[in-house]
């Protein structure tokens, strides 16, 4: 149970992050309209709602001897610790104005996508846990407080860390949001692997 909860804690911990900061980070620092980055946000909703039902297939359909759940935890989370990077790299200065756009765009797509790879099994996986309806209720209830953890966490605090690593260690402030995101990644990796390892299904969907 624990260890269920603790990959909500690191999951949360990285999707605040985007929510919660990519709009500034995009705006303040790339330099991209505010314009573009809604329309950008609100394309990605859509292609959200399209994924999101595929993926839930893609894992009634998987059959390993790790189950059907965990494969894809690990895998999404490998996948999008390194979009996440990506997406926190300041390209300006390093391709032109229309190429910062375009990596924008096309690394927020692949980070909503990749983001689904693993968040739609880690919440199906919980009715394999057990046939008894209080255990499932406990499943449920217990990530989302770890959930609750990681975005208060980085809601509270993330904007301090940001200055203390970047302008605070002689750097810049893109400096201060790629390391606080690397940060971020080494806790969201370390989380799932602990998830990913001590929870197992003993019940088969």
């Amino acid at each position: 149970k624990l260890s269920y909860g603790i990959g909500a804690y690191g999951k949360d911990f990285i999707y605040n992050m985007i929510a919660a900061f990519l709009m500034i980070f995009y705006t303040d620092v790339v330099g991209v309209s505010l314009i573009f980055v809604s329309t950008l946000f609100l394309v990605v909703r859509i292609v959200d709602a399209i994924t999101n039902p595929f993926m839930g297939w893609l894992v009634d359909n998987t059959k390993t001897k790790w189950g059907k759940f965990r494969p894809w935890i690990l895998i999404g989370t490998l996948v999008n610790s390194i979009i996440v990077l990506f997406l926190f790299w300041n390209p300006v200065g390093h391709m032109s104005e229309t190429a910062v756009y375009i990596y924008c765009a096309v690394f927020y797509v692949l980070w909503g996508m990749s983001y689904t790879l693993m968040d739609v099994p880690y919440w199906s996986m919980i009715p394999s846990f057990s046939s008894n309806p209080d255990t499932r209720d406990q499943m449920s209830s217990i990530p989302r407080i770890g959930a609750l953890m990681g975005g208060t966490i980085i809601n509270s605090f993330g904007l301090a860390f940001v200055a203390a690593l970047g302008i605070g260690m002689g750097g810049t402030e893109s400096d201060g949001w790629f390391r606080l995101t690397l940060c971020i990644v080494v806790v969201f990796i370390l989380c799932e692997l602990i998830c990913v390892k001590n929870t197992r299904e003993h019940i088969i969907i």
